[in-house]
């Protein structure tokens, strides 16, 4: 069991992070010590801190009132949430916290369950629990706790285990395992000083499924340009790999981005369960389809009227002497405000066929919608 400890000042802080895993259904409040609890798993921020404020003295010389723990387990132990209350109180009474006030909130919401704690750590004369040498204490606290529920130790598992350094960075990927096995992983901070290597307590311990397949190797089909309608665009995506058709929300996920205006959109199709690595596509959202609504016969020329677009950025209008359009000759209205144009210097008596589409302009880019249904008109003399 891994215990992480933070000393602050921000107890409501610490209360919404634990409250907002609760209203997403990702935590329950189990238990709390000289606190307001209704026994439902819910929890009333403002309620829990006002109550805590009873406790808090009118004076301290304390900097940090408060203390925010979170015991994290081995991923392959199972406790009952009867054991979690059971220890998360034997810790704090270890710790020297069985007088204060504090609340225990379980965590369900990364696939290893686990336990927080927000504490008062300022008794009501103003005095502070000690916070001097915590991390040795709490280590001893937490291998007793393992001995007693018969848990994994924090190191277990990782005998002849591999390592990685890495610098300058806060992420990194493994590769070169086995697929389908699972590994266990923890990480540490190291800082050099005068030459010599500190290095900082291990993280808790997680674990991860290997992935067998790169899903990256696989084919993408069905993916195809939009017309804006005012709501988040979506693909029927087929994916494929080595002739099977993979299951969206088991083998991938998707992820989108900007995919409700005209522009361009991404598609990310993002490996799970035996598949890893990451596909990106694009597709376009172009502006919807233009209608003339009036066109005007006039003297060598014609007046077309269309339907007004409130994110256009201009039009363009082609006209020609064909219902196909051959030779076709193409007028552009860059005020996108405008409704109307008119086309003149045309020969006489002459019938015309026009359309219209709309474009609009994102980042230097044109993106243009379908040309409306053509209408003639014959002009005059």
């Amino acid at each position: 069991m891994v215990a992480k400890i933070s000393l602050g000042n921000s107890l409501y802080g610490s209360l919404v992070y634990n409250g907002e895993k609760i209203n997403k259904e990702h935590g329950r409040v189990l238990d709390t010590n000289k606190l307001y609890n209704d026994g439902t798993g819910t929890i009333n921020i403002q309620r829990v801190f006002e109550d805590f404020k009873r406790w808090m003295p009118q004076a301290t010389k304390a900097e940090k009132t408060m203390m925010h723990i979170s015991l994290n387990p081995h991923p392959d132990d199972r406790l009952s949430e009867a054991q979690y209350i059971q220890i998360a109180h034997e810790y704090m009474e270890k710790m020297g916290f069985a007088e204060m006030p504090y609340l225990v909130v379980k965590h369900e919401d990364i696939g290893r369950h686990h336990i927080h704690i927000v504490a008062l750590r300022v008794r009501p004369d103003g005095s502070a629990i000690d916070s001097k040498n915590n991390y040795y204490r709490s280590k001893e606290i937490t291998r007793e706790l393992e001995k007693k529920y018969g848990l994994h130790t924090a190191d277990s598992g990782f005998a002849g285990s591999m390592s990685k350094k890495v610098s300058g960075t806060a992420s990194t990927t493994i590769t070169g395992l086995t697929g389908g096995k699972t590994y266990y992983v923890k990480v540490r901070s190291l800082a050099e000083v005068g030459g010599k290597t500190y290095a900082g307590a291990w993280s808790n311990v997680v674990s991860v499924k290997a992935a067998k397949y790169d899903i990256t190797k696989a084919k993408v089909s069905g993916i195809a340009d939009k017309v804006y309608n005012g709501k988040n665009q979506t693909q029927k995506i087929k994916v494929t790999y080595n002739g099977k058709t993979l299951k969206s929300g088991t083998d991938y996920t998707l992820k989108y981005a900007s995919r409700k205006n005209v522009g361009t959109a991404t598609v990310k199709i993002v490996g799970a369960g035996d598949y890893a690595g990451t596909i990106k596509k694009t597709f376009k959202i172009n502006p919807e389809k233009q209608k003339v609504e009036k066109l005007i016969a006039k003297s060598k020329g014609f007046t077309v009227k269309w339907a007004k677009t409130a994110y256009a950025a201009g039009f363009e209008i082609q006209y020609a002497e064909n219902a196909k359009f051959r030779r076709a000759k193409k007028v552009t209205v860059s005020d996108g405000t405008s409704v109307k144009k008119s086309v003149t210097k045309l020969r006489s008596a002459k019938k015309y066929y026009v359309r219209v589409r709309t474009y609009t302009t994102v980042s230097g880019k044109k993106y243009y919608g379908a040309w409306s249904a053509a209408k003639s008109v014959t002009t005059k003399k």
